[in-house]
């Protein structure tokens, strides 16, 4: 597992080395909570063809429908092998930035 992009305090993108996608994104207003899901084939190709934007549009999506995504959300996400890891890892390389 290995963080792709994020944008604090709204979204992390990660990817598996099969290539799969997982978007975590942060909902909620005065109780925070995280929608965590693989992307499908065609939120993979979207991400694939229109880099950051297209994740940025699909984490607004859930932010703010997050009821659409709860069938897809992956309950045990962050115990997920190598997530903690990841999160570890992208945090030490983007520290400050």
């Amino acid at each position: 597992m290995k963080v792709v992009a994020e944008e604090p305090w709204a979204w992390m993108l990660f990817s598996e080395r099969d290539g799969a996608l997982f978007l975590s994104v942060l909902c909620g207003s005065v109780g925070l909570y995280s929608i965590n899901f693989q992307l499908n084939e065609i939120e993979t190709g979207s991400f694939t063809a229109n880099d950051r934007s297209a994740v940025e549009a699909l984490a607004r999506d859930v932010s703010h429908h997050p009821s659409r995504y709860t069938r897809r959300h992956i309950a045990d996400f962050t115990d997920l092998t190598g997530m903690k890891e990841a999160v570890s890892i992208w945090r030490s390389q983007h520290a400050g930035a």
